[in-house]
């Protein structure tokens, strides 16, 4: 996280190491399961707050391929943040909202 405390894609790296301590303080019965549940939920919200900054970043860019290539980039991170249990149901449901968001309104189809 940098010093203006906002989450973005370059932060990734530390959501990534601190869920892999947090899964390993959960193993080695460091934390029960509603600690290490809650702590995963809050990991998840790091991870949902990333990838919609990265989506709202789609405004930024005026050309429509990029556009599409940082959609489609986006919409496979945040599949594979799922499938390895990065972000929890909820968030992963809510990401693709916003997606869907982003595409009817703009026009544009993955």
């Amino acid at each position: 996280m940098y010093s203006d405390d906002k989450l973005d894609k370059n932060d990734i790296g530390k959501a990534d190491g601190l869920k892999n301590d947090i899964a390993d303080a959960y193993t080695r019965e460091k934390i029960n399961n509603e600690q290490y549940e809650e702590l995963m939920k809050g990991i998840s919200i790091q991870y949902e707050e990333i990838f919609k900054k990265e989506n709202d970043s789609l405004n930024s860019l005026t050309d429509n391929e990029d556009k599409m290539k940082l959609l489609n980039k986006i919409h496979s991170d945040i599949e594979d943040a799922y499938s390895k249990e990065k972000v929890k149901e909820k968030h992963y449901n809510l990401l693709k909202e916003k997606i869907s968001d982003y595409e009817n309104s703009h026009s544009v189809n993955s």
